[in-house]
């Protein structure tokens, strides 16, 4: 009887304990490679931007660039950053030798997913019906759409509860 009550203790504990786990996740709006590829911010594909691995020219082809920073040379660090007139924010690191380039952080006025363009402003619901919400916090809604279920390289949405407006837009490497 008591070995009993032991093991019905330990179930209820791990359950509760698995429970809270998956409550405790962000989720996240999946989307197959092929979607999460083809994602476009003021029209160009997100795969298209990483390609480019920050060289200036290469990005000049697909965008009119505005302005490029760089720094982080001195430490081994190089980065580089490119500007739009239209509000595209691009951040490139890894870019000095022995390092790989990627986009480490991407902000945008506009997005396309699966063919569907949203711009700040934007009701959310213009992405499609029955999104997930990712988490809230301070009055926002976050909606985070990854490559299938990956952490890595998530794009954050974050709405405005009361409007359901889009407020930002952003992509970045989580590390």
């Amino acid at each position: 009887m008591r070995i009993s009550k032991l093991y019905t203790g330990i179930l209820l504990f791990l359950s509760i304990s698995i429970q809270i786990e998956v409550n405790a996740q962000v989720k996240s709006n999946e989307l197959p490679p092929n979607q999460y590829h083809a994602i476009e911010f003021h029209g160009v594909k997100l795969s298209e931007l990483k390609a480019t691995n920050g060289v200036i020219n290469e990005m000049q082809k697909l965008l009119a660039i505005d302005k490029v920073c760089e720094g982080g040379i001195e430490i081994g660090e190089k980065w580089r950053s490119f500007y739009t007139s239209d509000g595209l924010i691009i951040f490139f690191n890894g870019l000095s030798e022995n390092q790989t380039p990627e986009i480490g952080r991407l902000e945008s006025k506009s997005i396309s997913i699966d063919g569907k363009r949203a711009k700040i402003g934007d009701n959310i619901e213009t992405l499609g019906p029955n999104l997930v919400i990712g988490n809230q916090y301070d009055g926002y809604n976050y909606y985070k759409f990854t490559l299938g279920n990956a952490d890595c390289c998530p794009i954050s949405i974050k709405v405005d509860s009361n409007t359901n407006k889009i407020i930002e837009i952003l992509y970045f490497v989580q590390t």
